[in-house]
């Protein structure tokens, strides 16, 4: 009979046997004089772990430079101004195209919480003017949405493009008008804003602030809108 290596008593009285002790590739049994033929089986190769797979990698060596970014982009977007230009002088690798939270960039958040400060010194350093959200809105849409008058003037004079349109195909004309903001409704008419661009839904501006017709500031979108239409 024979026995395994694996195998720790004998197979006819059940007795432990040291299968180590084989001499010329037997074992006997101490208790019941039993003589196995021990099978010894090749050791089983332990496979090499394969090597990290080229995203592993990546992701490994962008590690340090993702907690960076993702520190600069906090700091810029919670208004701390002097903490991220000192954060920005000592840091290599820092991108001031960063997305995150919706895929927007620091600048994009930062403009629609409306820290100008912070948003005139990104537009300083290179920020993208035109990057996009996930929702499809740059920094100017962003500041128009909520009504950032001042940031929104800031954004214009950078080259900022007042007829860049989100998802939904709306302009920053469209979210002023809906907002009823004559103020800035009137700033992006000067800066050469589109009164004809119409949304997904097919609806102008000036349709959009006829809606609230009654509403004195509407009136006064719709005025402004009427007076520079055929743009």
């Amino acid at each position: 009979m024979k026995l395994k290596l694996v195998d720790l008593n004998c197979l006819c009285c059940r007795a432990p046997i040291d299968a180590s002790n084989a001499t010329d590739g037997f074992v006997v049994c101490a208790c019941c004089d039993t003589k196995f033929e021990v099978e010894r089986q090749a050791p089983r190769a332990v496979p090499s772990p394969p090597p990290p797979s080229q995203t592993t990698r990546t992701v490994a060596e962008q590690s340090p430079t993702l907690r960076v970014n993702q520190a600069f982009f906090s700091l810029c977007t919670s208004n701390k101004l002097a903490e991220a230009q000192t954060m920005y002088s000592q840091e290599s690798g820092i991108d001031v195209a960063f997305t995150a939270l919706g895929d927007n960039t620091a600048l994009c958040l930062a403009a629609h919480k409306g820290h100008i400060e912070v948003v005139k010194w990104l537009i300083e350093i290179g920020s993208p003017l035109e990057a996009k959200n996930s929702e499809g809105k740059t920094a100017l849409i962003r500041a128009v949405f909520v009504g950032h008058i001042e940031i929104a003037k800031t954004l214009i004079e950078a080259g900022a493009d007042v007829n860049a349109m989100d998802k939904d195909s709306r302009t920053a004309l469209i979210h002023a008008a809906m907002n009823k903001v004559p103020e800035l409704v009137q700033m992006l008419v000067e800066n050469s804003a589109k009164c004809g661009i119409t949304d997904k839904t097919g609806k102008t501006a000036l349709e959009y602030a006829a809606m609230y017709k009654k509403h004195l500031r509407a009136e006064q979108v719709v005025a402004i809108l009427l007076e520079n239409n055929q743009n």
